[in-house]
C-alpha cells in the first residue's frame, strides 16, 4: 500500500503595509484624507474597499487609485452596522501579490466638529506603518500609544500589538455630558407638557402604591414592552425626538429610551439623571464611543442603575463584564460600574430524575446575564415551540434527556426574575448505563449552581459519573 502524503500550501493575505493620513482641521470641519497602500492577497480583499458613512454631517469622497478604475466601480450604496450610506469602490484585476494604492477623503461638518478638533485611530493589528499628520491653527491635546512623534505636528507608529491617536480640543467631563447627550437634556429641561400616553403609563406603573424598586421595575418593563429600539452609528444616536414623536413611533434608539425612562421617573417624582457609558475610559475629556445609556436614579437606600434599550435583561441590571465607565449629567468626573459580581449572574439547576419511572424534571432559577440568556432563547415562543427548543439546547449541553413540557414566568415582565420549570423522560436500558450528571451550556459567565436530587442507580437504568 502507498501513504499518500497531503501537501497544504497556506493562501497569502491582503496586507496593508502603509496608512498615510492627512488632518486638516478648518472652523466647524475636520477632513481626513486617507492614503492605504497595501498588497493583495489570495483573498482579494482589496477587490472591492469601501467606506461608511452619515451623509447628514458626513462627506466621503474616492481620490483615485495606483490602477485604472472603472466608470462603474465607485458607487454609493445602502450601509452596514448603522451607518446609512457606504461609499464602495471596486478595483478589479489586481493580482494576488501586486501592490496597489488608493485614497479616499472624509469630512465631517456635524456637532462634534462644530464644537471643535475631535478625531481618532486605532488599529490592531492594522497595517505596517501608519503616518498622521496635523494641520490645525487650533489648541489640542494629543495621546499617543504606541505612536511618536517624529516632528511637531506628525505621528508615526510601526506595527505595534495596541496603537492608537486621540486628538482632542480642551475641554471638561459637565461639557462632554452637554455635548453628548444635549438634544434630551435640553428637551427634559424644556417644561414641555408630558404626553398623555406617558402619564398614562407612569399612572399604571405606580398602581397600588407600588414601592420606588417596583415603579421602576414596571417602567422598564412597559419600555421593553412597547418600544423597539434601534441602533444608528456616529452622531445620529445622539439624537432625540419629543416623547410624543418617540411614543408615535414606538421605536427609539438607545438615548430615546433612557430619555423616555428618565421622563417617567420624574413625573414619579424620582430624582432621575441621564448617564452615557463606554467600557473603555478616554485618555481626556472625548465625545466619541458613548455607546450605551443609562439612568441613574438615587433613593434613600442608594443609587439605582437602570439601561432601558436592554430588552431582555432584568430591570435593574446593567451588564458589566469588565468596569464600566460612566458619565453622568452635571458631574465633573467619570463614574464607575464594578464588574457584575458572582451573585449577579447567577443560575441554579436542580434537576430531580427518578431512574425507576424513566422521567425527570428541572427547575431553572436565573439572575443577571444568566436570566437574560434564559429570556432571549425561550421568550415569546408557545410551550411546545418551547419545548423543541429546549431540546435542541439538552442535545448542545450533551444531556440525553428528553423534555416533554415546560412552565415558564412572564419573560416579559422585567421586574419578576425569570425561572423555568421543564419535565421530560429519558431512555430506559435494560442493562446499566452511565449518564454524566447534566449541566446546560450557556453563553453567560457567571456563578453556576447545579444539583441533582433522586437515586442515581435504581433497576440499572441510570448510573451518574460526578
Amino acid at each position: 500500500m502507498t501513504a499518500g502524503i497531503l501537501l497544504c500550501i497556506a493562501a497569502s493575505l491582503s496586507r496593508t503595509t502603509f496608512l498615510d493620513i492627512g488632518l486638516f482641521r478648518e472652523e466647524g470641519l475636520t477632513r481626513a484624507v486617507f492614503t492605504v497602500t497595501g498588497v493583495q492577497g489570495d483573498d482579494k480583499r482589496f477587490s472591492r474597499v469601501s467606506q461608511d458613512y452619515d451623509p447628514d454631517y458626513m462627506a466621503v469622497a474616492f481620490l483615485g487609485a495606483g490602477i485604472e478604475v472603472p466608470s462603474w466601480g465607485v458607487d454609493t450604496l445602502t450601509g452596514t452596522g448603522g451607518w446609512p450610506r457606504t461609499l464602495m469602490v471596486a478595483m478589479p484585476g489586481i493580482e494576488p501579490g501586486t501592490e496597489v494604492t488608493w485614497a479616499f477623503s472624509a469630512e465631517e461638518f456635524g456637532r462634534n466638529a462644530a464644537e471643535g478638533f475631535w478625531w481618532n485611530w486605532s488599529g490592531t493589528p492594522g497595517p505596517d506603518s501608519v503616518r498622521v499628520s496635523v494641520h490645525s491653527s487650533e489648541e489640542y491635546a494629543v495621546h499617543l500609544r504606541g505612536f511618536t512623534e517624529t516632528e511637531p505636528g506628525v505621528f508615526v507608529s510601526g506595527p505595534e500589538a495596541i496603537r492608537g491617536i486621540w486628538f482632542a480640543s480642551p475641554s471638561n467631563w459637565i461639557e462632554m455630558g452637554e455635548m453628548v447627550m444635549g438634544d434630551a437634556l435640553a428637551l427634559l429641561s424644556a417644561g414641555d407638557p408630558i404626553p398623555p400616553d406617558l402619564t398614562e403609563a407612569v399612572i399604571q406603573a405606580g398602581a397600588a402604591g407600588a414601592s420606588a424598586d417596583l415603579f421602576l421595575s414596571r417602567a422598564r418593563t412597559l419600555i421593553s414592552d412597547n418600544i423597539r429600539v434601534t441602533s444608528p452609528r456616529g452622531e445620529a444616536g445622539l439624537r432625540v425626538r419629543s416623547l410624543q414623536a418617540i411614543l408615535d413611533t414606538r421605536y427609539a434608539t438607545p438615548l430615546e429610551t433612557a430619555l423616555l425612562f428618565c421622563a417617567m421617573a420624574r413625573v414619579a417624582g424620582h430624582e432621575a439623571r441621564l448617564a452615557a457609558a463606554r467600557n473603555d475610559l478616554p485618555p481626556f475629556p472625548y465625545p466619541i464611543g458613548w455607546n450605551r445609556f443609562l439612568v441613574r436614579v438615587d433613593t434613600p437606600d442608594g443609587a439605582l442603575w437602570f439601561e432601558p434599550s436592554a430588552p431582555l435583561s432584568p430591570a435593574g441590571y446593567v451588564e458589566s463584564a469588565d468596569t464600566l465607565f460612566v458619565l453622568v449629567e452635571g458631574m465633573d468626573r467619570i463614574l464607575t460600574i464594578d464588574p457584575n459580581p458572582g451573585t449577579g449572574n447567577l443560575c441554579r439547576e436542580s434537576w430531580t430524575i427518578d431512574p425507576a419511572a424513566g422521567t425527570f424534571t428541572l427547575t431553572l432559577d436565573c439572575r443577571g446575564g444568566f436570566d437574560r440568556e434564559l429570556r432571549e432563547r425561550l421568550g415569546g415562543m408557545p410551550s411546545q415551540d418551547a419545548v423543541l427548543a429546549l431540546s435542541e439546547w439538552f442535545r448542545v449541553s450533551g444531556i440525553h434527556l428528553f423534555p416533554t413540557s415546560c412552565e415558564a414566568s412572564d419573560f416579559f415582565d422585567l421586574a419578576t426574575p425569570a425561572t423555568l420549570h421543564v419535565s421530560g423522560v429519558f431512555q430506559r436500558s435494560a442493562r446499566p448505563y452511565y449518564e454524566r450528571v447534566p449541566e446546560l451550556t450557556w453563553r453567560s459567565p457567571g456563578e453556576r449552581v447545579v444539583g441533582v436530587n433522586g437515586s442515581p442507580v435504581t433497576e440499572g437504568v441510570f448510573q451518574r459519573i460526578e
